[in-house]
């Protein structure tokens, strides 16, 4: 590889991950040039680096529709499905985001951290119900106070945009409004079809139902909230569950409440002794797909928990994503899901991607490309 590809990397990740966070609230017309990285080029470039003009005629002539990428170091931390397969040329046209020629518009694809993963998969028979999806919601002091323990791990962020990373405003999780109404949407499409779902919300998105077995009955489980990665310590990454927290009586500080016996995050040390059963597990959270990247084995993370734990497949993001954007790709993608389940799901996943982006609002790489899948 060139001298200058892991910087074309890094910067790549940089323009898609905070071209909108800013701005998350506002939504400025968005460019592709912020004056230091134009980003038709970036990605064409970088697309012909990575897909030779050999391995992209063979592609072409075998009719190629699933492509299935191992990347290997920082390549783990942008998704493909951004870079631009032609040369765009459309200058004065450049604010439309939904024209350009992404490699999204040509295959299915999906990922894999390790071939060693890849090929150790365990089969398992078919859990018994359909979906079960969290969404803890955080928008009352009951489900949003924190104790002392998470309030000492969410200081670090500072952000206060609407994303679903581990954002933290004083003793409080910040809420996720679009939480609920995305679990509310894919539960009333599953009803619809007649399916067997649940849905656990505010109180009852707690990590002790997790924990306590349920989940290995489920063949889809999809957790909307708030995550966070250590990528120096990944066994400390984890994801955001309702507090049950109580103000004690002079208001200084939280504490557990007598019943709760976890502090809400399941960390990624604990996935580890949790078993599922489940075809796709979705974490609708923020840079869930991130963790420490190693030489041999890939990504080190939630979800390499999530496999060991039973997952086939997973949906994990790769950056802080939008609260709104993320409900409308999630809605988008179970709507596919539901009119052919025997399709891949990253033929549903491309075809939510494809909505958002020809709707024209979240048509920003921004808010699409983030997640991806695991698996198949």
């Amino acid at each position: 590889m060139p001298d200058n590809f892991s910087n074309d990397i890094r910067d790549l990740r940089h323009f898609l991950s905070t071209a909108v966070k800013a701005n998350a609230r506002t939504l400025r017309p968005l460019i592709f040039d912020d004056g230091k990285f134009h980003y038709p080029e970036e990605a064409y470039n970088l697309y012909k680096l990575l897909f030779p003009s050999k391995v992209d005629s063979f592609l072409n002539d075998k009719n190629i529709e699933n492509l299935i990428i191992i990347p290997d170091g920082k390549m783990a931390t942008v998704p493909f499905e951004v870079f631009l397969t032609e040369e765009y040329k459309k200058v004065e046209d450049n604010k439309k985001f939904s024209e350009l020629p992404y490699l999204l518009n040509k295959y299915n694809i999906s990922y894999n951290y390790s071939a060693t993963l890849f090929n150790n998969k365990k089969s398992k028979e078919l859990s018994v119900n359909d979906l079960i999806a969290f969404a803890p919601v955080f928008n009352d002091e009951k489900t949003s106070g924190t104790t002392k323990t998470t309030r000492s791990i969410l200081s670090l962020s500072k952000d206060k945009t609407k994303t679903r990373s581990f954002l933290f405003d004083g003793r409080y999780v910040n809420p996720l409004p679009g939480t609920e109404v995305e679990v509310d949407s894919i539960f009333n499409l599953y009803k619809k079809n007649g399916k067997k779902a649940m849905i656990k919300t505010h109180l009852h998105a707690n990590e002790n139902f997790v924990k306590s077995g349920e989940l290995v009955k489920y063949k889809i489980i999809h957790f909307a909230t708030h995550g966070f990665v250590n990528e120096e310590k990944p066994k400390f990454s984890g994801i955001l569950f309702s507090q049950d927290t109580t103000v004690n009586t002079d208001n200084i500080y939280l504490e557990y409440s007598s019943k709760q016996q976890n502090e809400g995050i399941l960390y990624q040390s604990e996935i580890y002794n949790l078993e599922f059963n489940a075809e796709l597990v979705v974490l609708s959270a923020c840079e869930t797909g991130l963790g420490k990247i190693t030489k041999s084995e890939g990504v080190i993370g939630l979800t390499r928990a999530l496999l060991y734990a039973g997952s086939k497949n997973i949906i994990v993001s790769l950056w802080q994503v939008s609260d709104d954007g993320t409900k409308e790709l999630m809605i988008k993608f179970y709507e596919n899901l539901l009119k052919n389940e025997k399709e891949k799901f990253s033929i549903h996943l491309r075809k939510a991607k494809n909505v958002l982006i020809k709707d024209g609002k979240y048509a920003h790489p921004y808010f699409w490309s983030p997640f991806i899948l695991i698996g198949e």
